[in-house]
């Protein structure tokens, strides 16, 4: 009986190293694609950040209204009044935050019948990053007596 030797099943070096290769980019793509995908995730977070700074600041410039408006509907009722802090609560916004308006009014000097009202409105009033809005307007205030005497 004859002894024959089974060949052993050993790849072709040639062979090994193409698959070698192979690996080697089927693992870049791979790290390429993760890259990319991690870059659109960070952007889309950026955006999505900017977005909601944006409605922030959109609210925020309507609290300045209302405050504007709340204080002229208050100086047409008292030519005293000074101002005052108005915190919104967050139900007045469906929930999630509310916001604060800071509202000081002045008299003019030398013009009895006028107020500067300046107001600032602040949104989301809970947080460090928020949006902030203000304006500054003259409000005419009706019955008020001059002080300047009447001339005779």
């Amino acid at each position: 009986m004859s002894h024959r030797s089974l060949p052993i099943c050993s790849f072709p070096t040639s062979f090994r190293l193409r698959r070698g290769a192979v690996l080697l980019a089927v693992l870049v793509c791979v790290v390429l694609v993760s890259l990319i995908a991690l870059t659109l995730i960070k952007l889309t977070l950026a955006q999505r950040s900017q977005v909601q700074r944006e409605l922030w600041r959109m609210q925020a410039d309507w609290l300045v209204e209302s405050g504007l408006e709340r204080a002229a509907g208050k100086l047409a009722n008292d030519s005293e009044y000074a101002g005052e802090t108005w915190s919104v609560p967050a139900e007045q916004f469906g929930g999630g935050r509310g916001g604060e308006v800071q509202i000081e009014v002045s008299p003019m000097d030398g013009q009895p019948q006028q107020r500067q009202v300046r107001v600032q409105a602040i949104f989301p009033a809970d947080t460090d990053q928020r949006a902030k809005s203000s304006k500054q307007v003259t409000v005419a205030v009706r019955g008020v007596a001059s002080k300047l005497p009447a001339n005779e």
